[in-house]
């Protein structure tokens, strides 16, 4: 909750930027965990460290896809992908998280799930940089 409180603000003037700055927070964490996460202190640090980082992930999706949305309409429908994509991403990455766990080990989990919050970074640096290209291929998915 604390994370929404901080992150709103950002999410609401700049949603991007929130994304790009939860991303890193995350991707860092992530790995950071795997590296320094075995002691006590360390794993207790990075743990609030990456709860707070992923208390910001729903505003900040939440406020660039309401950005996107036009109309009543569009704000309804991207409400329910959010919800959908979100329900999507737990169901999926509880299924390939246990596969991982049971083929590579804990320490593997952590360094998979670094390497994918590192692919939302290089995807949200990606948006940074064409938002004119972002928004036109929204214009195009409108009926």
């Amino acid at each position: 909750m604390i994370a929404n409180f901080a992150a709103g603000p950002l999410a609401g003037r700049h949603p991007g930027r929130a994304l790009l700055a939860v991303a890193l927070a995350l991707s860092t964490t992530l790995l950071l965990f795997a590296a320094l996460g075995g002691t006590m202190a360390g794993g207790a640090v990075l743990l609030l460290c990456w709860g707070l980082s992923y208390g910001a992930v729903s505003v900040s999706v939440q406020s660039l896809m309401l950005r996107a949305a036009d109309g009543l309409d569009g704000i309804e429908a991207a409400t329910a992908l959010l919800v959908s994509v979100f329900n999507l991403g737990i169901a999926l990455g509880s299924f390939f998280g246990g596969i991982a766990v049971d083929a590579a080990g804990l320490h593997a989990t952590l360094l998979i799930a670094g390497a994918l919050t590192l692919a939302a970074l290089v995807t949200s640096l990606r948006m940074q940089r064409a938002p004119a290209a972002a928004s036109a291929g929204l214009a195009q998915c409108r009926p």
